[in-house]
């Protein structure tokens, strides 16, 4: 799959985790999380985003 494809469906994921823990939290608890969680949320998607989009590194290669 390629790079452009995965960070476009991490920024639908960060999307999503947004207007969830804000919207869809205030609907289903009538709470929402505060703006440090939700920055904690985005670091922590984006982390796994750029985990997963990174090329495998070329040290272990055989030469």
């Amino acid at each position: 799959m390629p790079n452009k494809v995965k960070w476009l469906i991490i920024t639908l994921c960060i999307i999503a985790a947004v207007l969830l823990v804000t919207f869809g939290f205030k609907l289903m608890f009538d709470f929402v999380l505060g703006p440090l969680y939700t920055i904690i949320l985005v670091f922590i998607i984006y982390g796994i985003g750029y985990r997963w989009t990174r090329s495998p590194s070329e040290d272990g290669a055989e030469n």
